[in-house]
């Protein structure tokens, strides 16, 4: 196998972690509460999490499961996925789904003429179910000027286009949503939290070796590269900060130092060589030495942007 193939097995490699598997039985109730049954109509629910912790992944991963095909009277589109963009107004949200669905709408007409072409284009492609990632763009950073009509289009959705809605992103959406009544009636809300992986926890850290075990059986190597061991782990899990997101990046880069090197497996050093370039300016700790408990201190170092209490949500591997 070439060197570019092995490195396009690691990019496009499926982490099949327990926390994905959750997260896939979670937006498959969601859609469809009776295995087998008929997809929930007119119902919004959540799923959230921090940042990099697979929530994308695993929407992006439900929502192929039911690809456009072409029926007797047009395209239908059961699932449509979209990610709200970052400076989103309502009229960029319904845009964007448009989009999804192969509809171009004129930005000449007015929003309630698109909102209706919207709907009647939702109807005619059979979608039963619109996944809204990174829902909190709008939710938590449009202002009233724009969350009320977004909570309006939300309602029309559900209720005119007779299509369940699952939004996704950060934590705070769930509140968001439930705050309105209207729209947590509307099948009261099922959620689902993807957390990042808390190291007091016994269980999460046994699954995160698990985790690194079963990446380590994806490697395209002669040689398993003991990623599950505690000398691997704990370091690990300090780089990723317990996200799934961040450990596979880091192992990538990993992947692609050992195989420069035509390395039998993944060793201590290059692990090494990633991590001096992507810790942070004034970080004097080596790869091997890093602990959860006692996080990389510097300039932006891994506790201070992100999450400043980070060494107290999370203990110390068991070094074995």
């Amino acid at each position: 196998m070439s060197r570019y193939d092995r490195q396009s097995k690691v990019n496009n490699m499926e982490i099949l972690s327990p926390r994905y598997l959750d997260a896939m039985e979670a937006i498959s109730s969601m859609h469809c509460p009776c295995r087998g049954g008929p997809p929930s109509l007119g119902t919004i629910g959540a799923v959230y999490g921090d940042p990099r912790s697979g929530k994308t992944y695993a929407l992006k991963s439900y929502a192929s499961r039911f690809p456009r095909k072409l029926g007797d009277e047009g395209m239908i589109s059961p699932v449509v996925y979209m990610a709200v963009a970052s400076d989103s107004t309502v009229r960029g949200v319904m845009d964007t789904l448009a989009k999804g669905l192969g509809l171009a709408v004129s930005s000449r007409i007015n929003t309630h003429a698109a909102t209706d072409r919207l709907i009647d284009t939702l109807q005619q492609q059979q979608v039963n179910l619109v996944i809204m990632d990174e829902f909190h763009r709008i939710s938590d950073h449009g202002g009233l000027r724009v969350e009320l009509p977004f909570r309006g289009l939300l309602r029309q959705l559900l209720d005119e286009a007779n299509t369940s809605i699952i939004a996704a992103g950060m934590g705070s959406i769930y509140t968001w949503i439930r705050k309105d009544g209207q729209l947590e009636g509307r099948g009261m809300l099922p959620h689902h939290l993807i957390p990042y992986y808390d190291y007091r926890s016994e269980a999460d850290r046994e699954e995160f070796e698990l985790v690194c075990s079963s990446i380590d059986d994806e490697l395209p190597f002669v040689e398993r590269s003991g990623l599950e061991d505690p000398s691997f782990c704990t370091s690990l899990l300090t780089v990723s900060r317990g996200s799934i997101g961040r450990l596979t990046a880091f192992i990538k880069r990993a992947t692609a130092e050992a195989i420069n090197d035509n390395a039998p497996a993944i060793g201590a050093r290059h692990f090494a060589r990633v991590w001096d370039r992507v810790k942070a300016p004034g970080v004097q700790v080596t790869f091997n030495n890093l602990d959860p408990a006692d996080p990389p201190k510097g300039k932006d170092a891994l506790d201070e942007d992100d999450d400043p209490n980070f060494a107290d949500h999370h203990a110390p591997f068991n070094r074995r």
